[in-house]
């Protein structure tokens, strides 16, 4: 009988140890002042934004502690802009805005980005133990021109894992005459590669879901450049992955059923 539990318990440790499907980052953009302003203290203008939503924060999955990506506007890694300078020109390409959205909020990554709250959650983003955001508004983001943005995320601080793989891109979106999107990943946020596929944007608001194939599978840290045609409009952006947990995760369950089996064998005898 103990073996038979034992054995159980081993592929179930095996099945949760050796991969985790997550959310990494996600954004639902409502860290901004207001439509038109592209700012998130209410005086200076942005030229990155962290994320605020994530599987690996261990309250709600979002706030203080969700700062697993970043979205960069300032010509950083890969983004539209001139690296070092204030985002004044960068910021105003890509800002946030309240035409034409009114379906966003109905579409499905607005449900559960994270399995604990739903995006546009202010009471949580704002509370005393997230501590995060000055400001929460429903705004989506429109590119005024051709933009270049670069979302980027960060696993090395996430809880049982140290690398990742099977990336995906998910976001709502819609431009009113259509258009294409250009997505590229890069390792270092210097050297980029298309991503295999078309896609594409229709005239009215629709989730969008990107595979990103295999180019940075086994990476702790990554970066995907989207470039979006002018009157583009996105919303409830999401970076998910599977998570690889640590060496010294599965050292120490394997120790565990290790422990387990001699204890087992000592009440038989």
């Amino acid at each position: 009988m103990f073996k038979k539990t034992l054995a159980a318990l081993a592929s179930v440790l095996l099945v949760a140890g050796s991969a985790q499907a997550a959310v990494i980052a996600a954004w639902d953009f409502s860290q901004f002042f207001g439509p038109g302003a592209p700012t998130i203290d209410g005086a200076s203008l942005v030229t990155t934004v962290t994320s605020n939503y994530s599987d690996f924060d261990p309250t709600f999955g979002a706030g203080a502690d969700s700062g697993f990506g970043t979205l960069y506007l300032d010509g950083t890694n890969g983004s539209t802009g001139t690296p070092g300078m204030p985002s004044t020109t960068a910021a105003n390409f890509f800002q946030p805005t309240t035409d034409q959205i009114t379906l966003l909020q109905t579409l499905p990554q607005n449900a559960a980005p994270t399995g604990d709250v739903p995006f546009d959650s202010c009471t949580v983003l704002q509370s005393p133990a997230e501590g995060m955001q000055t400001f929460c508004e429903d705004v989506s983001m429109i590119a005024s021109t051709t933009v270049s943005v670069t979302f980027g995320f960060d696993l090395t601080s996430a809880p049982g894992g140290n690398a990742g793989n099977g990336f995906s891109l998910d976001f709502a979106g819609f431009d009113p005459g259509g258009s294409s999107i250009g997505v590229e990943t890069s390792a270092d946020g210097s050297a980029f590669a298309a991503v295999a596929g078309t896609f594409t944007l229709g005239a009215t608001e629709a989730p969008v879901n990107i595979p990103l194939g295999t180019a940075l599978d086994g990476l702790t840290q990554g970066f995907v450049r989207l470039t979006f045609d002018a009157d583009s409009v996105i919303d409830n952006f999401g970076i998910s992955g599977t998570i690889v947990p640590e060496p010294g995760t599965a050292m120490l369950m394997m120790l565990g059923l290790v422990g387990l089996s001699r204890a087992g064998r000592r009440r038989s005898s």
